[in-house]
């Protein structure tokens, strides 16, 4: 969380205003700091300056705030300009992943109605903590979706090869539709854009897969596997049969005589 907070002459480390703060100043730095504690974030600029008013907030443990002397406009104290640098870790995209989710156009909301109607609520409202009385009102409402409501599975299939990018899939779904079109209606302008999402769609595979390629190689001693995945995908299947002197042998004898 990043901004122009306005609340200078206020301690982020300790939660305490300065004796010499303005008063609203302090109602301002209580209210943020309280905000803050409660989301578990962070004051993470190193403020030197209690009237700085930039600040940074975040519940990130890799991040590095650098200050620096120049920016768009001329620096002053209560707004320098600064670089923010986060390292993030990749997520890996999951591959062939099922879901389920609830269907709700064809629920049965009649069966739904009765089913929270007949319900015993004294889970929620026999309790005196609004944590219990939340999940005991969430768990009921969850048990009568089940049984009103069906659920579908969506299938998250990955039909393209991983190195394609989004604008190469951008292009192969655009070249679709058009294509698409002009089988439909016949019109000269849809085989027009058509033909020119095809042409790109030729130009961006080439360049995808030499990226790729050249990933590949570059990390070659750092992600071996990349490299050896790539090298299976250009052997031959496993065949059942075998080729001896012109022939094609199946059997086992045939093979041994």
């Amino acid at each position: 969380m990043v901004g122009d907070f306005n609340a200078p002459g206020f301690d982020w480390k300790s939660g305490l205003a300065l004796p010499n703060s303005h008063y609203y100043s302090k109602l301002k730095g209580d209210a943020i700091y309280t905000s803050t504690c409660l989301l578990n974030l962070n004051q993470c600029i190193d403020v030197s300056s209690s009237n700085l008013l930039d600040l940074i907030f975040s519940n990130l443990s890799d991040i590095s705030i650098t200050p620096v002397d120049s920016g768009l406009i001329e620096p002053d104290n209560y707004h320098p300009p600064l670089i923010i640098n986060i390292c993030l870790s990749l997520a890996t995209c999951i591959q062939n992943y099922k879901y389920l989710y609830h269907k709700f156009l064809p629920g049965d909301y009649a069966l739904l109605y009765n089913n929270l109607s007949t319900y015993v609520w004294f889970c929620v409202y026999g309790t005196t903590s609004v944590d219990s009385a939340v999940a005991g009102l969430n768990a009921a409402v969850q048990d009568a979706m089940e049984h009103a409501i069906p659920r579908g599975i969506i299938n998250t299939h990955v039909k393209f090869p991983h190195w394609y990018s989004s604008s190469l899939k951008y292009y192969i779904r655009k070249k679709n539709y058009f294509y698409r079109g002009f089988k439909k209606e016949k019109y000269k302008c849809l085989y027009q854009k058509f033909s020119f999402y095809r042409k790109l769609v030729n130009i961006t595979i080439k360049s995808d897969r030499l990226r790729w390629l050249k990933t590949v190689d570059e990390n070659l001693k750092s992600q071996p596997k990349q490299f050896w995945k790539y090298v299976a995908s250009f052997r031959k299947r496993n065949s059942n049969s075998i080729q001896l002197e012109g022939k094609h042998l199946i059997e086992p004898n045939d093979i041994a005589d």
